[in-house]
C-alpha cells in the first residue's frame, strides 16, 4: 500500500497548484507518516484492529476524471430533497457540479480547499497540520515520532499529504440554518482499487446553528480506501448537529476521524450511524474550550457477514463547568466484529463537570465478537462522571413470552433486536433526521432478519 500511495502521490503533486506552504505542509505530513507508518496492534487503541491487510493492498490515488454520469445518479438517489442544500464530493474531490447551494442562506459560505490550497492564505494551516494535535493518552509506542506526529495518527498525516479535495464551510455568526446541509462524499471505484482522501473543515461564528449531515456512500466491484478527516469549530454560544452516516460500499475500507472544538456556551451533538462498508475504524475527538460547553455523542452499529466496525471516541474536559453524555450500541451478527473503545478525561482545573459514558451491545450470534472498554480518566474530585457497559445476547424471559402467543422465533427475535437499537433515535431532535435514520437502521435490521421481519 505505502509504495503505490508513494508513486501516485509523485504523479500527481506535480500536477497540482498549490502555494509554497501548502506544498510544505504535504512534504513534511509525507515524511511523519513515512516515520509512524499505518497504526498497529503494538498500539493500545488499535489492539483490536488490524491494519496488516490493508497495508498489503495496493491503491491508486485518482486525480482524473471524476465518474460523473455514476457520481451523479448516486447523488440524486442520495439527496436529502427539499430545502436541503448539499455538498458533493467525489473521490475526495469537491465536485461543484453536482453539488446544489443555492438555498444556502446569507453568511454560509462554502469554499473548495483546493482554492485555499492555492491561494498564500495560510490561516487554516493549525488545523491542517497533524502534527499539531494532541494524541490519545494510550497511543504511546516509545520512540520519537517525526515532526510531532503521534504514532496513532499516520493516516491523519496520509490524509494531509494528500490534501487536494474537500470543502470549507464557514457560517457567519448569528446564522441560523432552516435546513440541514449534507455533505455527501462519494466512493466509486472501477478497473483498479482507488484510494480517496477528503477533508471537511466547518467553522460555527458565534450564535449560529445548524444541522450538518456527513454522508459516505460508495460503489463499484473494486477494493476502495476512503480516509476522510472532518474538522469541527463551534465557537462561542453555536449550536452544531452532526449526523454521520455510512451507507453501501460492500468492498470499501473507511478509515475516518472527526475532531471537534466546543467553545463557551456550545452545543455540539453528534450522531452516527455506521450500517455499511466491510472495515470501519472511525475517531471521534470531542474537546471542551470554553466553560459552559455542552456535547451528546450518539452511535448505532449493525454489522454482520464479517464486516469490523471500530469506534473510538476521546471527550476532553478542559474547562469547568461542561456536561458531556456519551451512548453507543452496537449489533453484531454472523462472524461481525464491533469494537468500542470510549475515553472520557477530566483535566485537574475542570471542576464541575458533568460526564456519562454508556456502551451497550447485543451479540446475535456465538461467532460475533464484541470489545468494549468505557474508560474515565478524572483529575478533580469536584466532578459528578459515571460509566457503564453492557455486553449480551437476547434474553430468554421476553422471547419466550413472544413465542408462546404465536410470535415466530425469527420475528420474535428482530421485535427485541429493534426495540434494543431504535431508542437511540429518540436522541436525534431533528425530525426529519430522525426518521430518515431510523429508515436506514430499519433497513438493515431487515438485512439480519429477512424483509419485514424487523
Amino acid at each position: 500500500m505505502i509504495e503505490s500511495l508513494q508513486r501516485s502521490h509523485e504523479a500527481w503533486i506535480t500536477q497540482s497548484p498549490e502555494s509554497a506552504w501548502a506544498r510544505d505542509l504535504r512534504r513534511r505530513s509525507l515524511e511523519a507518516f513515512h516515520e509512524v507508518g499505518l497504526p498497529d496492534k503494538k498500539l493500545e487503541g488499535w489492539r483490536y484492529s488490524s491494519t496488516a491487510k490493508l497495508a498489503r493492498q495496493a491503491y491508486v490515488h485518482d486525480a482524473g476524471p471524476l465518474f460523473e454520469a455514476l457520481a451523479g445518479e448516486l447523488a440524486g438517489r442520495h439527496a436529502l430533497g427539499g430545502a436541503c442544500a448539499e455538498v458533493v464530493i467525489v473521490n475526495g474531490q469537491l465536485a461543484t457540479g453536482l453539488s446544489r447551494l443555492s438555498s444556502l442562506p446569507e453568511g454560509v459560505e462554502v469554499t473548495s480547499l483546493g482554492d485555499l490550497l492555492a491561494s498564500d492564505e495560510a490561516a487554516l494551516v493549525a488545523r491542517l497540520d497533524p502534527t499539531a494535535w494532541p494524541s490519545r493518552p494510550d497511543a504511546s509506542r516509545g520512540g520519537v515520532p517525526a515532526g510531532n506526529l503521534a504514532p496513532d495518527r499516520g493516516f491523519d498525516a496520509l490524509n494531509t499529504a494528500f490534501l487536494q479535495g474537500g470543502v470549507h464551510v464557514q457560517i457567519a455568526s448569528g446564522v441560523e440554518l432552516d435546513a440541514p446541509l449534507q455533505i455527501l462524499l462519494i466512493s466509486v471505484g472501477e478497473g483498479a482499487p482507488n484510494a480517496s482522501h477528503a477533508r471537511v473543515l466547518v467553522t460555527c461564528g458565534r450564535g449560529s446553528s445548524a444541522e450538518l449531515v456527513e454522508r459516505h456512500v460508495g460503489l463499484g466491484s473494486e477494493p476502495s480506501l476512503v480516509n476522510v478527516l472532518t474538522d469541527l469549530e463551534l465557537h462561542e454560544g453555536s449550536s452544531l448537529g452532526h449526523h454521520l452516516w455510512r451507507l453501501q460500499g460492500e468492498h470499501a475500507t473507511h478509515i475516518g476521524h472527526v475532531r471537534a472544538s466546543v467553545g463557551r456556551d456550545a452545543r455540539f451533538k453528534s450522531h452516527t450511524a455506521w450500517l455499511g462498508a466491510q472495515w470501519v475504524r472511525n475517531d471521534l475527538d470531542i474537546r471542551f474550550i470554553g466553560e459552559g460547553a455542552e456535547a451528546l455523542a450518539t452511535g448505532i452499529t449493525v454489522v454482520d457477514g464479517k464486516r469490523h466496525v471500530d469506534n473510538h471516541t476521546w471527550l476532553r474536559h478542559e474547562v469547568p463547568h461542561c456536561t458531556s453524555r456519551e451512548i453507543y450500541k452496537a449489533i453484531a451478527a454472523d462472524r461481525a466484529t464491533s469494537v468500542f473503545d470510549g475515553q472520557i478525561a477530566i483535566a485537574p482545573h475542570a471542576a464541575r463537570t458533568h460526564a456519562e459514558l454508556t456502551s451497550n451491545n447485543l451479540q446475535l450470534s456465538e461467532r460475533a465478537t464484541i470489545f468494549a472498554r468505557p474508560q474515565l480518566e478524572i483529575f478533580n474530585d469536584d466532578v459528578v462522571a459515571a460509566h457503564g457497559c453492557t455486553v449480551g445476547q437476547l434474553p430468554e424471559e421476553p422471547l419466550t413470552y413472544l413465542r408462546t402467543r404465536g410470535v415466530p422465533l425469527a420475528q420474535a427475535r428482530a421485535l427485541l433486536t429493534r426495540g434494543f437499537v431504535l431508542d437511540m433515535l429518540a436522541e436525534i431532535e431533528h425530525e426529519d433526521l430522525r426518521e430518515q435514520t431510523g429508515r436506514w437502521v430499519r433497513e438493515a435490521l431487515d438485512r439480519l432478519f429477512g424483509e419485514g421481519a424487523a
